[in-house]
């Protein structure tokens, strides 16, 4: 994790989370601070702008929760609007099928057609909260996409600043978040793009082995508390054998006993 989140720092456009973006901040072990020449420009401070992207990230998982009901939604409705239309067809063959009950049928076919005109009216009006909805996700990946980068800077103009200070003798590392004393308007030491995109590929590859390992973990775990109370059985399994064995040994000595006694008294 911790050398996928460093390749994520010095690649563009890669994605970052505000949990990595503060773990990496944490890392720099300094005050964060803005330079004048940073008010100057408007910027923020590193922490101002993770808190930023923890807003919009939140706002993206509501998105998306709210998508994911509405899509569980219209299937449902779409599962009603089938069977109306299932029981819309049953009732015109019985219709046909028997005449003596046509009333009957008539009112079904009735009534199956108002539940078919209300699903599909349900129908449409999820499925434009869903068209909304998802402009919407798009709109706030968009904007957390652009955040993400803007944090990305933001720790890389702290770490190059952090690099710069440490470069010169007698420089103290509390330094002032993005580069007081040093005209940083630019981040030095970006991968530029073909190292960029292999970064990239590295970065979901780590990100793929993160999962398989967390899987392997959880597996690992379970196998472990199976074997802990396999292991527990066998040591009440073995607890109880050694109980019957000492009540086997005591039924011996007492038939040795009375074989003994049997014999001093001529009884043999």
């Amino acid at each position: 994790m911790r050398k996928r989140v460093q390749l994520t720092l010095h690649t563009p456009n890669a994605q970052i989370s505000s949990l990595e973006a503060m773990m990496i901040l944490d890392g720099f072990n300094t005050v964060d601070q803005i330079s004048y020449f940073d008010f100057l420009l408007l910027r923020k401070t590193v922490t101002s702008e993770i808190e930023l992207l923890q807003q919009v990230e939140k706002e993206y998982r509501e998105s998306q929760e709210i998508n994911a009901l509405l899509v569980s939604e219209i299937g449902r409705k779409n599962l009603v609007w089938e069977q109306a239309k299932v029981n819309a067809a049953a009732a015109l063959q019985a219709e046909e099928r028997a005449r003596k009950a046509l009333e009957d049928a008539m009112n079904l076919v009735a009534s199956t057609k108002m539940d078919v005109n209300n699903a599909v009216t349900k129908l449409n009006a999820f499925s434009v909260d869903k068209r909304e909805n998802d402009g919407e996700i798009e709109r706030l990946d968009g904007g957390m996409h652009k955040q993400q980068e803007k944090v990305r800077h933001a720790l890389r103009r702290k770490e190059q600043v952090l690099q710069q200070q440490s470069s010169v003798p007698g420089v103290a590392g509390t330094d002032t978040g993005t580069g007081e004393g040093n005209d940083i308007t630019t981040i030095i030491g970006d991968f530029d793009i073909d190292k960029a995109a292999q970064a990239q590929e590295e970065v979901e590859k780590l990100l793929k082995e993160e999962e398989y390992l967390r899987a392997e973990s959880g597996r690992l775990e379970d196998k472990a508390e199976r074997l802990e109370s396999r292991a527990l059985k066998l040591l009440e399994r073995a607890d109880e054998l050694e109980e019957e064995e000492e009540e086997a040994y005591k039924a011996v000595e007492e038939v040795i006993l009375a074989a003994k006694k049997a014999s001093d008294g001529g009884e043999l």
